[in-house]
């Protein structure tokens, strides 16, 4: 075997070892610095190939050699791209009110609620395929631009990328690039696009999944069962696809850390598995608009931490189980046919999707304790109506229109301080109202259409926090049951049937098709409804109203 040595002509090996040593290390330093250079021009090409009207990218420019500051970029220690983090913004595609404005997003977002107030203009055109040579790169989030055509193939080789945002462009094409050498990716959130497809086995090889959100698509198939192996996943989003078939038992293997799943607007059919019980964390479970069938799972009830549960626009029968008492974290319940009863705009039966419950809602739901809202109109709903509604502190919106109640409601709500939407139109509902009834706090009051009698109460000597201005401050919101409110209260009076055109902000009392006699009171209004923006509507047509009007119908 030949033996190769290397002699060095100096005299002091020692001091002759430190600079060979030296030379080394500036030979990686310069390396390095070549390899880094050569991320800043990828990040140059990447901004050639792209359009940028706005200037976002207007930090990024030839003469500057500080490409780590630039605008997006986050660098490592060795000035290496680890980072791209672009937000869009106002201005552009269908969206953009999704992330700054709609009520729609706030209801179907979640870990992913952006602050676009200020952020103007978008990068478009197709994504580049020198995002490819970033090859450190580990964080890739371009939300709410407009990027389109399929995701390039180079894109599929950045191994250590662990974070993939692409939410609220216009990405089309499949995912059939694969995801085999993502194994270290943690976030997926591909929605709001137009990919299509099935969900491709490769992404089996992402076992380090926490949030997976694969929302407003065009996905198709059934929901792959090796979800069920993602032992780190918290939020699975498939919200909205075309997807099909029975949810499958394997995903609920290791769904020990899932804390939101939203499988909702899909095709989803058979009975709403038991196994959702098992999931100890889950905080938010949306299965509406799906042709499930059967009854709500009684299992449901061991969820302790659940915040939210709809299941509207189902095919849902039997009764509302009494075990649902025992999610003491409920704050919100959906079980009506629809998110919005006033104006559904579904086609006529067979093809509209209805849940017939029987039965009244058990005092075990009503009387939780942290209980939002209770949002179940057309919902085929029967018997008395609740007579225990607890504390209700924290009640803001009760929605049980177009059932079959019977009973009285004197008395109910009078304790229930924030309670500023309350309909129980269209029901049987008789006897008559009390003055504690904050009917003046509401901005939305409504119990047409019922049996009720007597005199119409003044509501005197109630105090109110002051009511929004405009509909813009019903959005914001910090968790999934404040999106709810957010999304149900601007739905409703957007749409809210107005005898006259609305420009502002609307509140209505509704008392019409009753049995009420007696003079028109007071109208129950406070000072600080009536202000800029507030346009009031009191409705009592249809009633045994007499007697002269007041001259000063507002006691102000």
């Amino acid at each position: 075997m030949e033996t190769f040595s290397i002699s060095f002509p100096c005299e002091d090996t020692e001091k002759c070892i430190r600079k060979e040593l030296s030379g080394a290390a500036g030979f990686k330093l310069d390396l390095a610095m070549d390899i880094s250079g050569q991320d800043r021009m990828v990040l140059l090409q990447l901004k050639n190939l792209i359009s940028d009207p706005s200037g976002i990218l207007s930090s990024w420019r030839d003469e500057s050699l500080s490409f780590c500051s630039w605008a997006g970029v986050t660098c490592n220690s060795d000035s290496r791209v680890v980072e791209l983090n672009i937000y869009g913004g106002n201005g552009g595609n269908n969206f953009d009110d999704s992330c700054s404005k709609s009520s729609d997003f706030l209801l179907h977002g979640y870990g992913n609620k952006r602050n676009c107030s200020d952020r103007f203009g978008k990068l478009s055109g197709r994504l580049p395929y020198v995002i490819g040579k970033l090859s450190m790169l580990r964080v890739l989030s371009l939300p709410f631009n407009e990027f389109s055509g399929q995701l390039p193939s180079e894109m599929w080789g950045l191994k250590y990328i662990q974070v993939l945002d692409l939410e609220g462009n216009l990405i089309t094409g499949n995912l059939s690039g694969g995801f085999d050498g993502f194994r270290k990716l943690r976030i997926l959130n591909l929605s709001f696009n137009r990919i299509g497809g099935e969900i491709p086995k490769s992404l089996s090889k992402c076992g380090d999944l926490q949030v997976l959100n694969l929302a407003r698509n065009k996905f198709e198939g059934q929901i792959p069962e090796y979800f069920g192996d993602f032992i780190n996943l918290k939020v699975l989003r498939l919200s909205f696809n075309l997807l099909m078939g029975s949810v499958p038992d394997e995903l609920f293997k290791n769904c020990g850390s899932l804390e939101y799943m939203d499988l909702a607007g899909n095709s989803l059919n058979g009975s709403i598995p038991r196994r959702f019980g098992k999931c100890g964390q889950l905080r938010t479970l949306l299965l509406f608009s799906n042709a499930f069938e059967g009854v709500i799972p009684p299992q449901l009830g061991g969820l302790k931490k659940l915040e939210v549960l709809d299941v509207s626009q189902n095919r849902l029968h039997g009764h509302i189980p009494t075990m649902l008492g025992n999610c003491v974290s409920l704050s919100v319940i959906v079980l009506s046919g629809n998110l919005n009863q006033i104006s559904s705009g579904l086609p006529d039966a067979p093809f509209r999707k209805y849940n017939v419950f029987e039965g009244s809602i058990p005092e075990e739901v009503t009387m939780l304790p942290r209980l939002k809202i209770i949002w179940a109109p057309d919902a085929s709903l029967k018997g008395r109506f609740p007579s225990n509604w607890g504390h209700c502190n924290n009640l803001e919106m009760v929605n049980l229109a177009q059932n079959l109640f019977t009973g009285k409601i004197f008395g109910l709500f009078g304790g229930c301080k924030n309670l500023h939407f309350l309909n129980l139109s269209t029901n049987s509902i008789s006897g008559g109202l009390d003055e504690t009834l904050r009917v003046p706090c509401m901005t939305v009051f409504d119990i047409s259409s019922n049996l009720l009698s007597g005199l119409i109460p003044s509501f005197h000597n109630i105090t109110c926090s002051s009511l929004p201005s405009s509909s813009s401050g019903l959005l914001e919101s910090s968790s999934p049951s404040s999106a709810y409110v957010s999304s149900f209260a601007c739905k409703t009076l957007s749409e809210i049937p107005l005898p006259f055109s609305s420009r502002g902000f609307p509140v209505v009392h509704d008392f019409s098709q009753n049995n009420f006699s007696g003079s028109v009171p007071v109208l129950p209004v406070t000072r600080g409804t009536l202000g800029k923006d507030i346009e009031y509507a009191f409705l009592a047509a249809e009633n045994n109203l007499t007697g002269q009007l007041r001259e000063n119908l507002f006691d102000l």
